[in-house]
């Protein structure tokens, strides 16, 4: 039996699995701090909680790759350049949330209608969508000595 960890697929879903349980934590307690100790609720507690936890997320992400360079001294963009393209990243994220608030009563029943475990195609198309921003800094991120010679 050989050890699955070896193994390119397995590493990558553990490492965005640790990505997202770091990201959590402190996500949630600044939810927790936001809506008890400020009275915040809705969206004005949900995006400030999701832009820590997408950062978070991002840069744990693609620190912990194998081959990562991120803040260290052979990788040659600056801690303003990585702060503006994540600034610009965590933007298009944030605006997925109320671009498809807008575009849900324009949508067909059909993307709209919920199953038995109470998500929809909509969900999963925003859902997707978020993925796709997510990996795409990610992979911009995580400059590698191989990428940069």
């Amino acid at each position: 039996m050989s050890n699955p960890f070896r193994s390119s697929y397995y590493r990558g879903r553990l490492k965005f699995g640790a990505a997202v349980l770091i990201a959590l934590l402190p996500s949630y307690l600044l939810f927790l701090l936001l809506n008890s100790g400020f009275g915040l609720e809705g969206r004005a507690a949900w995006y400030p909680c999701g832009g820590l936890f997408y950062t978070i997320a991002v840069f744990v992400n693609a620190y912990i790759d194998d081959r990562s360079i991120l803040f260290s001294r052979k990788d040659g963009r600056s801690v303003v350049k990585l702060a503006l393209v994540h600034m610009c990243f965590l933007t298009v994220f944030l605006l997925l949330f109320p671009v498809a608030d807008i575009l849900k009563p324009r949508l067909p029943h059909e993307l709209l209608a919920e199953d038995r475990r109470g998500g929809s195609w909509a969900l999963l198309l925003l859902v997707g969508a978020a993925c796709i921003v997510f990996f795409v800094e990610e992979s911009w991120l995580a400059a590698t000595k191989r990428r940069n010679r």
